[in-house]
């Protein structure tokens, strides 16, 4: 598809946080902003991938390969990535189960209408965090859950 402008003040290539905070506060202050992302997945570093993509690029896997102990999932976790360890009051904190079950044809196409995606590196914000006000005082906080 065409876009119907072919001037903007501003061009940001990229959908990272940072990229998107640029792009909601200067579209915010009146800035014509044509915001883009060469790649597949939306996100950047902090990549987002759609839910039905996990479901259809796990469809090859057989179920029997997944299961560790009572039914969990192994992570990959790529070498470029570090794994930190979450503590909670001084002490590290149990880690948690990860269950799968294989959804049906029509769940899929559910899943599919809804439109989740799943952001693939979460985090946890502090409430009086300097983050916590930029999101909010640059109108991108409405894309946060």
């Amino acid at each position: 598809d065409l876009l119907p402008r072919t001037q903007y003040d501003v061009i940001i290539v990229g959908t990272g946080l940072a990229e998107s905070i640029l792009a909601a506060s200067l579209a915010s202050a009146g800035v014509d902003v044509l915001h883009i992302d060469p790649s597949e997945s939306y996100g950047g570093s902090e990549s987002c991938i759609p839910l039905s993509s996990l479901l259809l690029e796990n469809d090859s896997v057989e179920p029997e390969t997944l299961r560790k102990g009572e039914g969990d999932c192994s992570v990959v976790i790529p070498k470029e990535c570090s794994v930190v360890p979450v503590t909670k009051g001084g002490g590290a904190c149990r880690p948690f189960r990860v269950h799968r079950r294989w959804a049906s044809a029509q769940g899929r196409q559910f899943v599919t209408q809804l439109g989740i995606d799943v952001d693939i590196t979460p985090r946890a914000l502090l409430c009086i965090d300097p983050l916590i006000k930029l999101l909010a005082a640059s109108n991108a906080s409405h894309y946060l859950d």
